[in-house]
């Protein structure tokens, strides 16, 4: 059986980028992605539908605990805003989804009926279609 290496904080060895959404402990949704995880500090991207002013304490918390006392640094990405309280993850879904197919998040726009259907889709048939992925694709254009 071929194992893959596990470092000691727990992510895969092969591992050259992260990404997770997180809950911030408020009811709310944020894509945290890192682009290089061998570099010193880790530069940490969070990706905010709301644009909240400061971390939580709750994600500050959870970012070390799994980073298990690396150094990192955390900074704010430009991303789609929503307009109302319940999109969060829909949104850091599809920015996640987007950044996955080497999309710039600053790029993404959406059209949020669409979104969420598309994002229900891939959800209940376990699997990303074509489709699924043109949406997003096709959002970066708009």
């Amino acid at each position: 059986m071929n194992e893959e290496k596990i470092n000691d904080d727990g992510l895969k060895k092969i591992a050259k980028k992260y990404m997770q959404i997180f809950n911030t402990g408020r009811d709310h949704w944020v894509l945290a992605f890192a682009s290089r995880l061998d570099q010193t500090p880790i530069q940490i991207t969070i990706y905010d539908s709301l644009s909240q002013s400061s971390l939580s304490a709750m994600l500050t918390s959870q970012l070390k605990q799994i980073f298990n006392s690396k150094p990192i640094k955390v900074s704010k990405g430009s991303s789609f805003k929503q307009q109302f309280d319940n999109l969060c993850g829909v949104i850091s879904s599809a920015i996640a989804l987007g950044l996955a197919l080497g999309l710039r998040a600053e790029d993404m726009k959406f059209d949020l009926d669409t979104l969420r259907m598309r994002l229900h889709n891939v959800i209940e048939n376990m699997r990303i279609s074509a489709i699924d992925i043109e949406s997003i694709k096709q959002s970066e254009a708009h």
